[in-house]
């Protein structure tokens, strides 16, 4: 999902009105950039795992974000043209704990057939390629926010975070317990009861 195309759905279900929006993982620096960039579409943000990597290295240089072990791994199974091994390799991060043996055949095929678009993304979360970062922009978000993450999550996701709280004016975090960076798929009731209570406390005519 592009910012372009996010925009597009945005304007067309908004109908003029700012609207509630949630972004996990990828979805979430979407997301993240739509509050940033196009706050008039936007009445609160809910931000699940943003991998927002950035922060990471403007935060916590060192930490491997870009070049953690299971990443090196894909990126060596992907140069090889093994799909299914780098999904694996991926996966076994990102994924949603079960082990890549465990996983339905199908679910392999399909996820090693879409392997190679995990790279299409990486100028936007590694390298900050919109400049929201560097620009200052995350401090001029206006909009409720809350930044949930799993408590098993690696420990990038906290210092992302971490930074994003300190950089948008009154943001709230929340972890789940138990959840890794799936937590919408893995504890789907915990993470919409902290939605929905996050919610419940968003103006209803916040500005945007």
């Amino acid at each position: 999902v592009s910012l372009a195309m996010a925009v597009d759905l945005l304007e067309q279900e908004a109908k003029g009105r700012p609207v509630d929006v949630i972004g996990h993982s990828f979805g979430g620096t979407v997301a993240l950039r739509l509050a940033a960039e196009r706050p008039d579409l936007v009445r609160s943000l809910v931000l699940i795992e943003p991998v927002f990597f950035a922060v990471v290295l403007a935060d916590r240089p060192d930490l491997p974000a870009r070049d953690s072990a299971h990443m090196t791994r894909y990126r060596d199974a992907l140069k090889a043209g093994d799909r299914a091994a780098a999904a694996q390799a991926f996966t076994s991060v990102w994924g949603d704990g079960r082990a890549w043996e465990r996983l339905p055949e199908v679910q392999k095929e399909a996820l090693a057939a879409r392997i190679h678009l995990i790279d299409a993304g990486a100028a936007a979360i590694y390298d900050d390629a919109s400049g929201i970062l560097s620009s200052g922009a995350l401090e001029r978000i206006g909009v409720p926010t809350l930044l949930v993450k799993g408590a098993q999550s690696p420990e990038a996701i906290s210092v992302i975070n971490d930074g994003l709280a300190r950089r948008i004016p009154g943001a709230a975090q929340c972890a789940v317990d138990g959840a890794g960076h799936m937590a919408p798929i893995t504890h789907p009731a915990e993470v919409g009861a902290a939605v929905r209570a996050f919610l419940d406390h968003v103006p209803v005519d916040q500005p945007a």
